[in-house]
């Protein structure tokens, strides 16, 4: 595992506020991203979660919210967590989220343009499940969406604070 330096270091975090997603509004692409991955791989819940040092804020889902998940593993890490039956795992016993009935657990890190990793692209479900290659690979595509819709948005976030600066005043979507 991991160490809490990647969670707390300073350059990720000031990155992740860039994006301008830790208000808690779902961004309705990273909802169409979710939903596609949680139906293709037949599973309960999909989530894109941003991981802060001290919290996690969804900012896309399909199926009920997961209180607990493994998100910040895979962000500690910085590296895929597949999981088949976390009732069996050691990486996760005694994990909250196996009580929220997270037994299954596919979550790829969602880095921005510079390789941060800000959160995780995660599909849950409350059954073990032997992953399939192919739809581990159409999860990981996903996450990529996903980390490009992040990174659009923390430019925009930019972009709006350069104009503002200059004296202009621009509204995006």
């Amino acid at each position: 595992m991991g160490s809490r330096a990647t969670l707390t270091d300073t350059a990720r975090l000031r990155r992740l506020r860039d994006c301008g997603l830790l208000d808690g509004v779902h961004s309705g692409t990273l909802d169409r991203l979710a939903r596609a991955a949680a139906h293709h791989v037949r599973a309960a819940r999909a989530q894109v979660s941003l991981i802060t040092a001290d919290r996690r804020v969804v900012a896309g889902q399909a199926g009920p919210p997961l209180p607990h998940s493994f998100c910040r593993m895979v962000v500690d890490t910085d590296a895929p967590l597949l999981i088949s039956d976390a009732r069996v795992d050691d990486r996760v016993s005694g994990h909250p989220a196996i009580a929220d009935g997270v037994i299954a657990y596919a979550g790829f890190p969602v880095r921005d343009s510079e390789g941060y990793p800000l959160g995780a692209f995660s599909v849950a479900h409350d059954q073990p499940l032997d992953w399939e290659p192919r739809d581990l690979l159409l999860v990981e595509d996903l996450a990529s969406a996903a980390e490009t819709e992040i990174s659009l948005r923390a430019e925009a976030g930019r972009l709006r604070q350069l104009l503002e600066t200059h004296g202009f005043k621009i509204t995006f979507p």
